[in-house]
């Protein structure tokens, strides 16, 4: 049900392979991307936050920013086959997109499998160690968390 951090990004299939050159400035604010290009998370600014009315791209632009980003701090050695690299890169610089409602769920649903488990109800507990472990990841092991939808909870 739930992969884990380094199985993948989970970033929406269509902004896989998103880059910051795909942003179409004509439409959208280019001091905007100009702003993420040059960002690096540091103590003083640990976090983004990208907001406006939909259609803007911030989507896009967080996916874009999480494959550049990833890019940039993974770096391949030579030879390493196409089909190969986003794997590699995920374990070396490890992302995560995630939907706010379905944060919300897999904390709800941990708390739930948990209060089963203390109980003695819960037969197999594969969903729960799983579910706790990605949490954990992405609480401590994720270098970005990208989180979209905040405005529809």
């Amino acid at each position: 049900m739930y992969k884990g951090l380094r199985a993948g990004s989970n970033l929406p299939t269509m902004f896989r392979d998103t880059r910051f050159v795909h942003y179409d400035t004509e439409r959208g604010d280019p001091s905007i991307l100009n702003q993420l290009k040059s960002w690096s998370p540091s103590l003083s600014t640990p976090s983004l936050l990208l907001h406006g009315r939909p259609g803007l791209g911030k989507t896009m632009l967080a996916c874009a920013t999480s494959n550049e980003m990833q890019k940039r701090n993974a770096t391949l050695r030579k030879g390493v086959p196409l089909q190969y690299r986003p794997t590699v890169r995920q374990h070396k610089f490890p992302v995560y997109f995630v939907q706010l409602a379905e944060l919300i769920e897999m904390h709800i649903r941990l708390f739930r499998l948990s209060e089963m488990l203390q109980k003695g109800i819960l037969g197999d507990p594969t969903e729960y160690l799983t579910l706790d472990q990605l949490l954990e990841d992405l609480k401590y092991t994720a270098k970005l968390l990208v989180v979209d939808d905040v405005g529809k909870v």
